[in-house]
C-alpha cells in the first residue's frame, strides 16, 4: 500500500543510518588525508640535503688523500674548518709538491657538490700546463673519517688523518717562514711570534704579518696574512686561509729536522700559496 510517508522522506530508522554512514564516510576521508599528509612530508624529507648515508658528521679536522692522474700520484694533507673550507696541499711528487687542491664547502652533511680547483704553486704550472683546473664535483660524507669525492679526473677517498697531532702547541718568539714554490726554495722569512700573531722582522723588501685563530680545540686554525712591499705574491690582505701543526717537515725546509711545524694554505687574487713556519734549528 501506498505510505504517505515516503513523501516526507525515509523513515526515521532508514535516516539513522544514513547519518551514521555520513559519519563513518567523514572520518574516512580525514584519515587517508592524513595518511596522504604523511606520506608527502616522507617523499619530502627523502630528497631533503643531506639525506641518503645519515650525519650531519663532525669533519672539523685534519685530512689526507692521494691523488693520481697525469703526473703520477700525489699525497695531499690539509684540513676542513667548522665554516666548511676543505683545502690540501701536495707534501711529495716534484709535479705537485706545493699545490693547493681545494673543495667546496664540506659542513659534514652527507651528500655535497660544487666546484673543486686545483692550484698551481706560486710561479709554477699544472703537469699538463695552465696554473689552476676547476671541474665539478660530487661528494658523501660517510662519516666523521671518511668523504667519498669523484669528478671528472676520477674518484677519490678522504680519510682523517692519524698522522698529525690532535692537539696544537703555542707559538712563540722567532720563527722560520718559508714560502713554498714547487721548487723547494721560496722566499724566507723571519718572523716575531706573540702567541697567535707575528709579523716579519728586520728589514726586507716584502714585509709580512699575520694572525691564526684555532677552530675551537682542534688542529685547524683559521690564517690572515698581510703583505705589503715588492712580495712573491700581490700586496694586500688576504683571509680565508687555513692551517694546521705537524711534526713532519713537508717541504725539506728545515732538513727534515723533528720538531713542530705550522702550515698555512693562503687564497690569493691570483691563486693559493702554501707558508710552512718552524723553529729554526
Amino acid at each position: 500500500m501506498y505510505n504517505p510517508r515516503n513523501k516526507m522522506g525515509p523513515s526515521p530508522t532508514l535516516e539513522g543510518g544514513i547519518r551514521m554512514w555520513r559519519a563513518m564516510l567523514s572520518l574516512l576521508l580525514l584519515v587517508c588525508i592524513a595518511l596522504m599528509s604523511v606520506v608527502a612530508m616522507s617523499c619530502g624529507s627523502s630528497s631533503s640535503p643531506g639525506s641518503g648515508g645519515g650525519g650531519p658528521y663532525n669533519v672539523v679536522g685534519t685530512w689526507q688523500t692521494t691523488l693520481s692522474g697525469t703526473g703520477g700520484s700525489a699525497s695531499f694533507v690539509g684540513a676542513i674548518g667548522s665554516s666548511g673550507a676543505a683545502v690540501f696541499f701536495a707534501t711529495d711528487n716534484p709535479e705537485f709538491i706545493g699545490d693547493t687542491w681545494q673543495l667546496p664547502s664540506i659542513t659534514g652533511v652527507s651528500l655535497f657538490s660544487g666546484e673543486t680547483t686545483l692550484y698551481a704553486a706560486p710561479g709554477t704550472e699544472l703537469p699538463w700546463g695552465g696554473t689552476s683546473q676547476t671541474v665539478s664535483v660530487q661528494g658523501k660524507v660517510n662519516s666523521s673519517t671518511s668523504i667519498s669525492v669523484a669528478n671528472s679526473n676520477g674518484s677519490f677517498n678522504l680519510v682523517a688523518s692519524s698522522l698529525l697531532p690532535s692537539t696544537v702547541s703555542g707559538f712563540s718568539g722567532v720563527m722560520t717562514g718559508v714560502m713554498n714554490d714547487g721548487m723547494q726554495d721560496g722566499p724566507i722569512f723571519s718572523l716575531n711570534f706573540y702567541g697567535l700573531n707575528f709579523n716579519s722582522s728586520g728589514s726586507a723588501t716584502c714585509t709580512i704579518g699575520g694572525s691564526l685563530l684555532q677552530d675551537g680545540s682542534n688542529n685547524v686554525f683559521g690564517v690572515t696574512m698581510d703583505f705589503n712591499g715588492v712580495c712573491p705574491v700581490p700586496s694586500g690582505p688576504y683571509g680565508g686561509g687555513i692551517g694546521f701543526e705537524s711534526s713532519t717537515d713537508y717541504f725539506n725546509d728545515n732538513g727534515g729536522q723533528p720538531g713542530t711545524y705550522l702550515y698555512a694554505d693562503m687564497p690569493t687574487s691570483t691563486g693559493r700559496f702554501v707558508m710552512e713556519f718552524f723553529k729554526p734549528q
